[in-house]
């Protein structure tokens, strides 16, 4: 039970998880209307692989869901003009020591049970062609492949390994033959279609280097099982040097940019979870989520993750401001508290320079690194703040030398914008707060 429900929620209004493949997700995909065009013309019109890219907490994997949810729908209400396009259930993701061949494996027993679960309607469609692999299906094989799922890379744990390698599917070669014919026929059959799969997290592989290497080896393992189609989705630039690869570039789409979203979008949002939850109460309003929403940069990971956060303190504090005016000051107070503690935190493990340093980035208005040291000059020293900044999670940094702030980053950055300098900073912190900050052995202009 969450604590939205002494509050008329009947569930949480601000989950900052990905969006589900389901109605719910359709009805709170707010503002990605161009997205969701793009994606769904590439899904049904090549069979080129689909790549979704933008900052991490975007909303790339819930505009994923949302998409393959509507194109199943589409086609189930419409068989004779879309053509057929069904979400495959397991998410897949990549780790840097991926076995290609399990990987196929696994893949192809997930594209199985696709298969059986949506018989009826293939079945109906004229494409049905599971009955020779479907035998091999049990409660107990059914367990076994559902529980290892994870265990070729895609989460999980070593524990589970046993049930899924003894499984009958797993060792029986036969299956995976009757399943690959199967799907073959099932293209023969079906135009433009087929069951879409998604990868997610493409950033986790930790560089670009390697996340190309690992889809270039998938090309001719992975990539062309019949009757597939593919999403991939990662973090910013991820994709640009697989597309220019000579063995790639045929076979990929440039991807679909996912930007942060305008600010006028921010009430809609605030208020399409707020009725679809069915509410009575927030300790905030619209405003403040829309405060929260600038801060941010539309970073919806953050939002939802900061507000949820706000809305059980106050939960827990008994303290439920009613009148607007209320809210709003009840709401500065929490993130001004929060800030300061975000400060003492961080003078007590950074040297006075680099939060000085800190500051002046924040200030910059750049989010290119070699510009903020031209700025400042100082090379070597610069080169030592990022790494601590990112060490500390206010930054991160790309390839193509840009860099994004992280939550802590942002709040900063909010909180710095008040002062002109760093001399008001600091006369402020210890004039209001008791907070002194050493003079930096460095001298920073």
């Amino acid at each position: 039970m969450s604590f939205y429900n002494d509050w008329g929620f009947w569930d949480e209004p601000f989950s900052y998880k990905p969006l589900e493949g389901d109605e719910i997700g359709e009805n709170l995909l707010v503002g990605r209307e161009g997205e969701k065009k793009k994606l769904k013309l590439r899904l049904r019109q090549t069979d080129k692989i689909c790549t979704v890219e933008g900052e991490i907490g975007i909303g790339k994997t819930s505009l994923a869901n949302v998409v393959l949810f509507e194109c199943y729908n589409e086609w189930a209400e419409d068989t004779t003009t879309n053509p057929i396009l069904i979400p495959c259930k397991l998410k897949f993701q990549l780790k840097e020591a991926l076995d290609i061949d399990e990987f196929r494996k696994m893949v192809i027993v997930e594209l199985a049970q696709v298969i059986i679960k949506y018989k009826k309607i293939l079945n109906e469609s004229g494409l049905y062609n599971g009955k020779e692999f479907e035998k091999f299906f049990n409660s107990e094989s059914l367990n076994a492949v559902s529980i290892g799922a994870s265990i070729m890379g895609f989460g999980g744990n070593a524990s589970q390994e046993k049930s899924l390698n003894n499984s009958k599917v797993f060792q029986d070669e036969i299956f995976y033959k009757l399943v690959e014919q199967a799907l073959f026929e099932m293209s023969e059959k079906a135009y433009m279609g087929g069951i879409v799969c998604l990868i997610d997290n493409v950033e986790l592989v930790n560089t670009h280097v390697k996340a190309r290497e690992l889809i270039e080896l998938m090309r001719d393992k992975i990539f062309n099982i019949p009757f597939t189609k593919w999403v991939l989705c990662g973090e910013k630039d991820i994709f640009m040097s697989i597309i220019e690869s000579p063995r790639m570039s045929a076979y990929i789409h440039k991807p679909i940019l996912v930007n942060k979203l305008q600010a006028n979008v921010a009430s809609k949002m605030f208020s399409t979870r707020y009725d679809f939850y069915g509410g009575n109460y927030l300790p905030c309003s619209d405003k403040e989520f829309d405060s929260l929403f600038r801060i941010f940069d539309g970073n919806t990971r953050d939002i939802f993750e900061c507000i949820d956060e706000y809305c059980y303190e106050i939960y827990e504090s008994d303290e439920l401001p009613d009148y607007e005016h209320d809210k709003e000051e009840c709401f500065g107070r929490w993130l001004n508290k929060i800030t300061i503690d975000y400060i003492k935190a961080t003078i007590n493990v950074m040297e006075p320079k680099h939060f000085n340093l800190l500051f002046k980035l924040c200030k910059s208005k750049t989010l290119k690194i070699e510009k903020f040291k031209s700025m400042c000059n100082l090379d070597d020293e610069i080169d030592s703040f990022i790494n601590i900044a990112k060490q500390h999670h206010f930054i991160k940094t790309y390839d193509d030398g840009t860099f994004k702030y992280l939550r802590k980053g942002y709040i900063m950055r909010y909180h710095f914008s008040t002062f002109s300098s760093f001399s008001e900073l600091k006369e402020d912190l210890e004039n209001t707060y008791d907070i002194f900050i050493k003079k930096s052995t460095t001298n920073l202009k």
